[in-house]
């Protein structure tokens, strides 16, 4: 099923692709993260409060870059991006830790850092 393939689909997978004779067509993955701001990894600034930055924003970017995956990025309310994507409204929760209760309802990448 779709929404289990994309369902959290890991960075360590993404990169895991990178040999050039492999290519994605260009599709549209929403990924969301906890708005409550975890810097350096997940934060926004107040003065820019809809563009999500961090280490872990940026990493992701990049391999939506390169594997020229439309990417949409989007802080929210930890509960509401955990239902959401649950829902399969998101494909890529940024930043969720693993534990036995996620592990029924979500696939988890090796970390990274």
């Amino acid at each position: 099923m779709l929404k289990i393939f994309l369902k959290n689909i890991s960075i360590f997978i993404l990169f895991s692709h990178s040999c050039s004779a492999f290519s994605l067509p260009e599709e549209e993955v929403a990924a969301c993260w906890d708005a409550a701001n975890r810097p350096p990894y997940t934060y926004s600034d107040a003065a820019e409060p809809n563009i999500s930055k961090g280490f872990v924003i940026d990493l992701v970017e990049e391999v939506a870059r390169r594997k020229k995956i439309n990417l949409i990025i989007e802080g929210l309310p930890w509960n509401r991006c955990l239902d959401l994507t649950k829902k399969g409204v998101y494909q890529i929760i940024l930043g969720a830790t693993e534990n036995r209760e996620r592990k029924i309802d979500y696939h988890f990448s090796q970390t990274i850092f």
